[in-house]
């Protein structure tokens, strides 16, 4: 079986309320190694483990392009060949195929994969997450990050993510008054940097909570590219001058299901 060149990287992004549907889960979940099996059967959660279910058929569609066995006919045990494994710090990887690198990542109603012939990190968020950003922004961003989020709120727009209001109703008029907005953080610039870190923690391997601590990413020693969905912000980190945010493919849980039946 021919090895992927080191400048191969393919991008896929799949949307994940079709297995709201018992039945579209049941499919998916069913195409899935038996190890993946145990580990969606884990998460006690139903969104959590729909999406570790999308995720990993999101990697076996990829998989598809690249791995085409010598002899098709042959009774070819991908999973045994390969060998799942994952690094202290849980970077997954294939001791059957150090040439092949991925990354998934998964959040609401989204998961993403990357997969490349050399080291490669991925991260995906949902916009409107909940969360609050301030004290985040505030722990894990250096003071200019933190200064390109943050958003005043106009005379007649509130905050984006800190609206403070304070009702008093007198009970003589009905009278409601509110406390001025105050300024907040915009979370597509704040989900921007958020994911481009974890996608460089990924990368690397060290993990989030190594290299987030006001790591600047201006000294990162990778290619970092964003992009957005209507719902979701993603990016990816490779060391390949060419990435781009074309790169990434919106693959339907449909297609991920005529792909691999």
């Amino acid at each position: 079986m021919n090895r992927i060149p080191c400048d191969y990287i393919r991008v896929y992004i799949a949307e994940t309320d079709a297995l709201d549907d018992p039945a579209v889960y049941d499919r998916l979940y069913q195409m899935l190694p038996d190890f993946r099996r145990k580990k969606a059967d884990s998460y006690k959660v139903v969104g959590a483990r729909n999406q570790s279910v999308a995720a990993f058929c999101l990697l076996m569609y990829g998989l598809e392009k690249v791995l085409i066995p010598d002899d098709p006919e042959s009774d070819y045990d991908i999973w045994n060949t390969l060998d799942y494994q994952t690094t202290e710090t849980g970077k997954p990887y294939f001791t059957g195929r150090p040439d092949i690198h991925f990354s998934l990542s998964h959040t609401k109603g989204a998961v993403m994969c990357a997969i490349s012939g050399s080291e490669v990190g991925c991260d995906i968020e949902r916009i409107d997450r909940r969360m609050d950003l301030e004290s985040v922004a505030a722990r894990i961003l250096t003071e200019e990050e933190f200064s390109a989020c943050r958003v005043e709120p106009s005379d007649n727009q509130p905050a984006v993510n800190d609206i403070v209001t304070d009702i008093n109703k007198d009970q003589q008029d009905g009278q409601v008054n509110r406390i001025q907005p105050l300024p907040g953080i915009d979370p597509k610039e704040f989900f921007r940097i958020w994911t481009r870190k974890e996608a460089y923690s990924k990368y690397t391997g060290l993990g989030l909570q190594q290299i987030s601590d006001r790591f600047d990413l201006e000294k990162a020693d990778a290619h970092i590219v964003s992009g957005e969905t209507t719902t979701h912000i993603w990016s990816v980190a490779s060391e390949f001058v060419t990435l781009s945010p074309q790169v990434a493919n919106i693959i339907s849980i449909d297609n991920i299901l005529s792909e691999l039946s």
